[in-house]
């Protein structure tokens, strides 16, 4: 039973943490945009890290859609602007910790 409940705890914040990233990534789209018109090479920096994002919610989440990605990122996004705003910030810092691992690896592979 108590191994049934940290495995619950775990999807659950997993999920939390997924939402998180995709509200993160659906903002990036909107940067990307933008850094793109002021910044070539930084616009292309924003994309790769979208790219990153993206392959990393593939692998992350069974339900991630390879021919909607935008649709997804709202879907997902929505979740996590309906809890509470403490709850709201623990995903966010569970999202940062997630964010801080991709951006390693990310520097480790270029």
């Amino acid at each position: 039973m108590g191994n049934d409940l940290q495995r619950m705890k775990t999807s659950s914040k997993m999920k939390c943490r997924i939402s998180a990233l995709c509200c993160f990534v659906h903002e990036l789209y909107t940067v990307e945009k933008y850094l793109g018109t002021l910044n070539e090479k930084a616009g292309k920096q924003a994309n790769n890290t979208i790219t990153n994002a993206l392959e990393l919610l593939k692998l992350l989440d069974a339900s991630y859609s390879k021919t909607e990605p935008s649709q997804y990122l709202e879907k997902q996004c929505e979740q996590c602007k309906q809890h509470k705003a403490h709850t709201t910030t623990k995903n966010l810092e569970g999202f940062i910790e997630d964010f801080e691992a991709l951006l390693k690896n990310l520097a480790t592979n270029l």
